[in-house]
């Protein structure tokens, strides 16, 4: 009959530390219990130094277990009992946190609030950079494509980071970006031209026909 293991050791020891330490007491060189088991010596070492990648599934561990029970004189049904939620899922292979594993305590990051407002002011920079990069955008209010009236009263709206405006190659101002401007017609057809620039050199042009008719 085997000996009962003993608890207090098992608590105060990983798996592949306890292995190690039965096998040893065992008087068992790691070349002699890989003679006797038919476990290489290289997957012996990484077991006993709790590197458990290469055990692939869960009958096969239990295989190994049963061979250190037999040779190194251990209670097999509690190392069972330690490892009935070993899981294995490739790379992610682990013992469950029990008395066996070693644990290992993770330590959340600290919130910084200085790296939140970082962040912030290079969101607000890029939106910015953009912004002052793309042209501008005019929208016009409407416009009758005909009128009998030499007098017409153009206005609309210019968004963006704008620079200078022209109506008809005319300096415009914009007040909050809206402007407005009386423009005289001549006969027939003409064509009202609005262009803003902004401080790229990247340009918007509108052109509306309006024809004048006689009255």
């Amino acid at each position: 009959m085997k000996p009962t293991v003993n608890n207090e050791a098992l608590e105060a020891k990983s798996l592949g530390k306890f292995l190690q330490d039965s096998r040893e007491a065992a008087g068992l060189s790691r070349m002699k219990f890989s003679q006797l088991s038919g476990i290489s010596e290289e997957l012996i070492f990484e077991i006993e130094s709790d590197n458990f990648k290469r055990v692939s599934s869960m009958p096969y561990l239990k295989g190994i277990l049963k061979k250190y029970s037999r040779f190194a004189e251990i209670d097999y049904s509690e190392l069972a009992k330690a490892v009935q939620g070993f899981k294995t899922s490739g790379n992610q292979d682990y013992l469950p946190q029990n008395r066996f594993a070693s644990k290992t305590s993770f330590k959340l990051a600290e919130f910084n609030p200085g790296l939140l407002v970082l962040l912030a002011l290079v969101f607000y920079l890029g939106y910015q950079f953009i912004a002052l990069v793309l042209p501008p955008k005019i929208v016009l209010n409407e416009i009758n494509d005909t009128s009998i009236f030499s007098n017409l009263s153009v206005s609309g709206r210019v968004s963006g980071k704008v620079k200078d405006f022209f109506i008809n190659s005319e300096p415009t101002s914009l007040e909050k970006g809206s402007f407005s401007k009386d423009i005289f017609l001549n006969s027939e057809i003409n064509i009202i031209e609005f262009k803003a620039t902004n401080f790229f050199g990247q340009e918007a042009v509108v052109r509306k026909m309006v024809i004048k008719k006689s009255e």
